[in-house]
């Protein structure tokens, strides 16, 4: 298996098992077919010769650790169709620079000792990051968390980092798994001592500054500029039908949404079509389809 260099799978083949490549370390290039629906656990760990994967669209599930160790790989796509992620999938990928385009889900220790990347951008539409996602990954500089994050899990960005600005668009702070997703001046191993994430900058919604300078963690950043957040007045495109009319927020398509005052606070969190805010205000209305502010 060590002479392997280059694999082509046909078409037919749906799924390929645990371990089918593990450690083929002269496997240089892969071509996989568009039948395929599956890849196994480990099934390409330590393939330390591929410098790039084409995953086809149809794609449904990566095993854990499908990709680890893959130590040159540079650039992985990210088909619309995967479903089932699994653990620690391309941990240890030491020449990954950025995530895989297209990224929709996140998993536990997905890119840790990932120690090339230098910018984490997560999408709009992920909530939660989940616990070791960006462990050990020194070279990050900027982190980039979209509107919908609501869920931060422990020692998500635990480790040494180089970390110079956090932008946060979330409106309510993200919870955060524990008092270690980052790392701060108690941190300490042979290479690194007196590493702090908290010397960066935190940028987020200007109506919600309050809500992050008073948090016993999210306040423990050196403050950065505040977002006015210009994509909430743009409704140009806004498909969503909702409006306020006489102190109701009509929601007539009956969309998942949540509903925020001009202090931060979640107003409202559900899919009634006519919804009772009350006070009149400026309004912040953020959902899967729709992100805008609104007033009465």
């Amino acid at each position: 298996m060590d002479i392997m260099r280059n694999v082509i799978l046909p078409e037919g083949v749906i799924s390929i098992g645990d371990y089918a490549f593990s450690y083929c370390q002269n496997l240089e290039s892969l071509s996989l077919p568009s039948t395929l629906l599956s890849i196994g656990k480990e099934a390409f760990e330590g393939c330390a010769q591929l410098r790039a994967i084409a995953l086809p669209e149809g794609l449904e599930t990566l095993g854990d650790k499908a990709f680890k160790a893959c130590s040159n790989l540079e650039s992985i796509n990210w088909p619309s169709t995967i479903t089932g992620v699994g653990n620690y999938i391309f941990s240890e990928c030491f020449s990954l620079r950025t995530l895989p385009e297209g990224i929709t889900t996140l998993s536990e220790g997905m890119f840790l000792s990932c120690t090339s990347l230098e910018e984490v951008s997560i999408p709009e539409g992920i909530t939660t990051l989940p616990s070791n996602t960006f462990t050990l990954c020194p070279a990050i500089r900027r982190i980039e968390l979209p509107s919908s994050l609501t869920l931060i899990g422990d020692y998500a960005f635990y480790g040494p980092i180089a970390l110079e600005q956090v932008i946060c668009h979330a409106i309510t702070p993200p919870t955060l798994g524990g008092e270690s997703v980052f790392t701060d001046d108690s941190y300490s191993d042979d290479s690194y001592s007196g590493v702090s994430a908290y010397a960066a900058r935190l940028s987020v919604p200007c109506v919600s500054e309050r809500l992050y300078r008073e948090h016993s963690v999210w306040g423990r950043f050196a403050e950065g500029e505040c977002l006015e957040e210009t994509s909430l007045n743009n409704v140009e495109n806004d498909t969503s039908g909702i409006s306020f009319i006489d102190g109701v927020l009509l929601n007539p398509n009956r969309l998942k949404i949540s509903v925020y005052n001009t202090l931060g606070q979640r107003v409202y969190n559900g899919n009634e079509s006519n919804i009772h805010i009350g006070a009149h205000g400026v309004y912040c209305v953020t959902g899967a389809s729709v992100n805008r502010k609104i007033a009465y």
